[in-house]
This record gives structure tokens, sequence and C-alpha cells, in this order.
């Protein structure tokens, strides 16, 4: 016995040394006259995992298991062998007897190593849990620290991630994923200066890595500045020309800055790549440009069908199918497939509380009208456009970005972050609206204008904003620029629930995924317009979609006397607008005035019935 001892820490010290072939000898050496020896088993899985021969530890992985002298480390392995080939279920099962087996200094390696296969399961609750506890196990582990800022992110939760990130970076300085990961949850959060530093000094570590080439070009593309973006996506075309993702974002960035051929070309590329790339698929058919023939179409519907397939990528087959359908006028299936979408979406998000949320709007509104506002002036004028989403803010800000001395800015979340995020006095929104005094307004309009110059260092005296949500803080905007123009977008009630509804739509839309969730929000936002009209009476602009496509050069004269700027030839032609467009209407608003949106509704009248008979008839807003 004493010898097999020795033997064992000869061949354990060359492996060691990484000498494996001569370790190798010696453990099969061991085995051969004791065929169960569960060190000499567990340290050869080892080694021959270390070289790569996965195949040829199985028999040692399997005699290992049976040990009648189990101890955590064995399963651990073991674990760890059936991830690596894919057996991902049996992993599971020995990684917990590896944690039942663990002592409280050990048990963390095995809760992470749960963590990670739980990720590939997509048990993301119980992943996330488990990279927590981690975290709360040992706070100062950089690769713990960076796997649990991850998990926040996954979860939305991209502020809560950046202190994570920052600390990442502090206990080990050359960890490139702390800083690209960083970088990304800055992005997310419109930190974009800070974001920038960050992917930096990523880049500086490795320059080569493809997905942070994507990124810094995702970056560029929220800074509205195409021709870097187009630059680190060739960066990374370069790095792998064969990745699907690069085409996809490429494909956005051609809609974006309204060169739809291109677009086409770039998202049949990467299905081409990887003929199951859903999200490719959705975004080509809003080009409008897919074929009744194109074999695409039922290679998707096939997909679509398959059991296999997963929510999300059905739920992007369900979107894009349903448009493609509905521009071949197959109205019923077209409705079948934007139903089917929105109702899977529903099952990921859960139940929308409609009462929760009407009852924390009505509190918010019980707060104004308010007496303090700020004080400050400001050279800065932004020209905030909101209304329910897919109302025509897009179309809109083409037009009032149309003049040379107005810059378009997109869908801001700045109001929103800050009137939200904001504490004061142990108090969140919308308590903290009493709380705010005039060197706090003071203090936000600038913070306001700060955000805008991060995305666009050089932006223009006058720009749009073009949130719809901040229909929600009208009260909020006015009181910290008490002078600024806001014009609401209305359209149609029926059109515009049946665009939000044939869309695909996450996040703040939960409301969008229920026809009858659908009409009681839109009820409940025409609710609060009202109130906002009735006390700014004569400060808000209602942009009404119909009324400028019936007469689009009289509505535009008319929004910009309200501007209090000087009408030019032309500014109504929204198609000839060359700024990048960065929402769903990037395809749609690069064409002429025309009135083929108005009235789609009564294509899809009997399928609406439930909508139509909930939505309020006295929804005019003065």
């Amino acid at each position: 016995m004493e010898n097999i001892l020795n033997e064992i820490k000869k061949a354990n010290k060359l492996q060691e040394n990484k000498k494996y072939n001569e370790a190798e000898v010696i453990y099969k050496r061991i085995l051969k006259n004791i065929p169960n020896h569960p060190d000499a088993n567990h340290n050869l899985a080892i080694l021959l995992i270390t070289k790569n021969n996965i195949k040829e530890a199985e028999p040692y992985i399997n005699e290992l298991i049976k040990t009648d002298y189990p101890i955590a480390q064995y399963y651990f392995t073991a674990s760890k062998y059936f991830k690596l080939t894919k057996k991902y279920q049996r992993s599971l099962e020995l990684i917990d007897k590896a944690i039942n087996l663990s002592s409280e200094d050990t048990i963390i390696k095995s809760y992470y190593a749960k963590a990670q296969i739980c990720k590939i399961l997509d048990k993301q609750d119980e992943s996330f849990s488990l990279f927590k506890k981690c975290y709360e196990l040992d706070p100062n582990n950089p690769i713990i620290l960076n796997s649990y800022g991850v998990g926040l992110c996954t979860r939305g939760m991209f502020f809560e991630s950046i202190p994570i990130f920052k600390k990442v970076i502090e206990l080990e300085p050359k960890f490139f994923d702390g800083f690209s990961n960083l970088g990304l949850a800055l992005q997310k959060t419109n930190k974009i200066k800070e974001s920038y530093d960050a992917y930096k000094k990523a880049f500086k570590i490795n320059p080569k890595n493809l997905m942070l080439n994507i990124n810094i070009g995702s970056l560029y593309q929220q800074k509205r500045n195409s021709k870097k973006a187009l630059k680190y996506y060739e960066n990374a075309r370069k790095i792998d020309p064969n990745f699907p993702e690069i085409y996809n974002n490429l494909g956005i960035i051609y809609g974006e800055i309204g060169e739809k051929q291109k677009a086409f070309k770039n998202y049949k590329y990467a299905l081409e790549l990887n003929p199951n790339h859903t999200k490719a698929f959705r975004h080509m058919s809003y080009t409008n440009l897919l074929k009744k023939d194109d074999p695409i179409i039922e290679n998707m519907i096939s997909k679509y069908s398959d059991h296999k397939t997963t929510k999300d990528d059905k739920i992007e087959i369900a979107f894009g199918l349903g448009n493609f359908f509905e521009n071949q006028k197959n109205y019923k299936k077209a409705f079948k497939f934007f139903e089917e979408g929105n109702l899977l979406i529903k099952t990921i998000n859960g139940k929308y509380d409609f009462q929760k949320v009407n009852s924390e709007i009505k509190k918010m509104l019980s707060k104004y009208p308010t007496k303090v506002n700020a004080s400050s002036d400001t050279d800065f004028s932004p020209i905030f456009i909101l209304g329910m989403p897919r109302s025509g803010s897009t179309m809109l800000e083409n037009v009032i970005s149309n003049h040379p001395s107005i810059d378009a800015m997109g869908e801001l979340t700045s109001i929103n972050d800050i009137a939200t995020r904001t504490k004061k006095n142990n108090k969140f929104w919308p308590e903290t609206i009493e709380e705010f005094d005039s060197n706090d307004l003071n203090f936000f309009q600038g913070l306001y204008i700060e955000s805008v110059k991060e995305i666009s260092p050089n932006v223009k005296k006058i720009f749009t904003d073009k949130m719809p949500y901040n229909f929600l803080y009208l009260g909020f905007i006015k009181s910290v620029f008490p002078q600024s123009k806001i014009i609401y977008t209305s359209r149609g009630s029926i059109d515009n629930c049946l665009s939000i509804f044939s869309l695909k739509l996450f996040g703040e839309h939960k409301y969008s995924h229920d026809l009858m969730d659908l009409s009681n929000y839109y009820n409940l936002h025409v609710e609060i317009m009202k109130y906002w009209f009735n006390i700014f009476p004569n400060e808000i602009y209602n942009f009404n979609y119909e009324e400028f496509v019936k007469n689009p050069k009289d509505s535009t004269k008319k929004l910009f006397d309200y501007l209090e700027i000087n009408y030019i030839k032309n500014l109504e032609r929204f198609d000839l607008n060359s700024s990048i467009v960065r929402t769903a209407s990037n395809h749609q608003v690069r064409n002429k005035i025309n009135s083929s949106s108005i009235e789609k509704w009564k294509n899809y009248e009997n399928e609406l019935s439930q909508l139509i008979s909930n939505l309020n008839k006295d929804n005019y807003i003065d």
C-alpha cells in the first residue's frame, strides 16, 4: 500500500510539472493492478481531460463515480467531464453530489460550476441565484464578480452591474472581460464616454476580439456615427468572416441609413451562414423585399413548427412571418403569427398587472402641478416628441430635423433614468416629485444636456428627443425645462394599437402582448394626456398623423408656427431626410407620404373585435 501511495505522489508531481506522458504510464500501471483505485482513476481522468483526450477519459470517470470512498472532488471532476461531453443533466446530478459532500471552504467551487451548468440549461433564475451566492461567499474574486455582473446584465440590471465590473478591473487590471463587460453595461445605461473608455482599454488588451469589435461598432451606431460603426463591423468581419451576427448588424445599420437593398443583402447572407438565424429573418422581413417563393419562408415555417425550437426563436419567426404574410395581404395568417408571437412573449414576461400600473400613474399625476421649476437658463432647446409608440413620432422627427438648425437625437432614455433613479430623503419616484427643489431641477437640466452631448458632442442647440413614453413624465419635463416645446403625436386608436401588436416589443411594452391589456393601456394614455393638456394649456402641440397625411404642407407650417421656427420649403418631405433612424420605422420612413397605414385595421376587424369594443370612443384630445 505504501508503494502505491508513493507511486501516486510521483505521478502527481510529474502531472504538476506537465510531464503528462510519464505520469500517465504510472497511473495506468497502478490501475492495471487495482482497477478501482479512486485517486489513480481521478488523477488520470484529469490528466486526459487536460490533454484534450476527452473520450479516453470516459472509463476512468465511470469507474471513479462507482467508488466506495466518495469525496466532493471526485464528483466535481466527473461533473466537469459530463459538461465537456454535453451531457448536462448528468453533469448537474453529479455537481449536486459534490455540493452535498463539500465543506464550507470548498463548496463555492461547486456552486460556481453548478451555476455555469444551469446557465447552459437555460435555468437562468437558478444560475443567477448561484452566481449571487458565490459573490456573497467570495466578494473579492474577479472571476466570480464578473460572472455575477454578467448575470445582472442578463436580467436587465445594467446600472447595478456597473460597480461590480468596476471592482473586477480594480482587482484584476488586465482582465479583458471585466473592461469589455463594463463597457457594455455603461453603453446600455447611456454613459457613452465612459463606455468608450472601457472598450478602449479592452481593445488595448485584445484588439482581435470579435465581440468587442461588434460592441464598439454598436456603440458608434448609438452615437449615430455610421462611418465608424461600419469600420468596427468590418474589423469583426476580418476576424471571423463567417460569423452571422456581423451581417445582421450590418443589415441593421444599412437600414438605419436608408440603404434597404444593402440591408436585405446582409440579412440574407447572415441566413446563408446560419439558416436558423431567426433575428436576421425578422429584420429581413421588415425590408418588405422578401419574395413569396423564397425558400427562407418555408424553412422558417418548418422551424416554427418544430418542438425543439426555443421560445425566443419562435418569437422572432412569428413576427417575421406575420409581417411577411401581411405584405402578401394574407391577413388571417398574419394575425395568427402576431397573436402567437405576443402570447409567447407573455409566457416569458408573466402576467401584466394593469391595476398596479394604473394606480402608480394616478399617484404620479396627483403630484402635479408643482410650484417648483428649474430657474437656470440653458442654451439648449430640446423638442420633446411623445405619445404612444407607433403613432408617427419617427416620421415627425424626420420632418422637424429636416430643418438645418435642428438635430434628431432619436429615442433617449435620459428623462426616465433621471426621474426614476434619483433618490432624495429616502424617497423614490413618484414620491420624490414633492421633494425636488429648484437646485435639483437645475442639476437635472444639466445632467440631461450632458447625456445628450455624450451621444453627440456637437449636438445643435435645438434637438429632438422622441422617446414615446416621455408622455408619462411630461410634468417632470415641464419642471426641468419650463420653456420646452412638447409635441404629442396621435393617430387613429385602432390603427395605433394594431401597429403595436404587430411588432415584437419587450421591456416597458409589457402591456402590448394582450389585446385587452393593450386597449386598457391605450385608454389610460389618453386619460393621462387629457390631464397634461388641462394643466399645461396651450403648451402642448397635438400633431395628428392622419391630418398630416391629408395635408402635409399646411400641417407642417402649423407645427413650425408652434415651434417658433421659420418654415422652409419641403420640410414635410420626411423621406428626404438622411438622418440615421434607429427605430422599427427605419424602412417605412424612407417612403414618400402615403395613406397605406390609415385604417389598416379594417383588414383585421374580426380579429380585433375585443380590442375595438374596449377602446374608449371619446379619445380625441384637443
